[in-house]
């Protein structure tokens, strides 16, 4: 019964670290997660990483923005493109990207790779809102 234990325990160890990598437990983009109305021009990114192997975490990460999600499938995206990034930082990164539109809908996709160097991606979305300058009080 020992032995069995303990050989159960051995395999599960291992499929734990097969099965390891990191993933995404918040992804925000201005303290927010899917925020409606981002008034900022640089707006900053956010995510947590999560893993069930000790010791695994984000080596390096890239970040692009885009009007449509279907231009994360060709990677090029038409707003922004940080490129690979190699660094375990995931708190404020900050968008560099061409000047952002009024009330416009953005996405917003975070690929990180672990120290395996597997990849792993997620995407949200954001919304900017109306700039002052679009504001036209006549009525």
């Amino acid at each position: 019964m020992r032995h069995g234990t303990i050989v159960l325990l051995l395999i599960l160890s291992f499929a734990s670290s097969i099965a390891g990598g990191v993933g995404f437990e918040r992804l925000l983009c201005e303290y927010t997660e899917n925020p409606a109305n981002i008034d900022v021009a640089r707006p900053r990114f956010s995510w947590v990483v999560s893993s069930r192997e000790r010791g695994q975490g984000q080596t390096a990460c890239r970040v692009m923005v885009s009007t449509s999600p279907d231009e994360f499938k060709s990677g090029n995206p038409n707003m922004w493109d940080s490129g690979r990034i190699e660094t375990d930082a995931t708190l404020h990164l900050e968008y560099r990207g061409a000047p952002l539109k009024s009330n416009t809908r953005y996405f917003w996709r975070v690929e990180i790779w672990d120290r395996h160097g597997t990849p792993n991606e997620v995407w949200r979305r954001f919304q900017s809102s109306l700039s002052p300058t679009c504001w036209d009080f006549r009525s």
